[in-house]
């Protein structure tokens, strides 16, 4: 099920004697189903560490979410009070999106991402 809801299955069975179509001789049952959305993860997160003041860190990971046609927005908050871009936010779909032209990589295919961040030397 690509999208949640709610979804009417039925069944029906029938023996091997019926040549015709007999409401006699079948049987049908119906249920509802309730398809809900299962909140995104993240996995595999790791950051270049340590580093010095006045370099870049790289922030890698990759959403996980059964959910074939979910996006995604991603926000980062580095914890740096001397960056402009402290807290950066992504979004994530079905394009493919390259450093430095979007700030991200990122690969809808295997939903991994990678973006790097520059610690400021505070006497700048």
């Amino acid at each position: 099920y690509a999208d949640n809801g709610t979804y009417q299955v039925s069944v029906s069975v029938r023996d091997e004697d019926m040549l015709a179509i007999d409401p006699d001789w079948w049987v049908e049952s119906f249920f509802d189903v309730l398809v809900e959305n299962v909140a995104p993860e993240l996995d595999d997160i790791s950051a270049t560490s340590p580093i010095n003041e006045n370099e870049s860190t790289t922030l890698s990971g990759q959403v996980v979410d059964p959910g074939t046609l979910d996006t995604f927005t991603l926000d980062i908050t580095w914890g740096d009070p001397l960056s402009p871009d402290n807290t950066q936010s992504f979004a994530l779909g079905t394009t493919v999106l390259t450093k430095p032209a979007d700030g991200i990589d990122w690969d809808p295919a295997t939903r991994q991402f990678s973006v790097d961040h520059r610690y400021l030397d505070d006497r700048q």
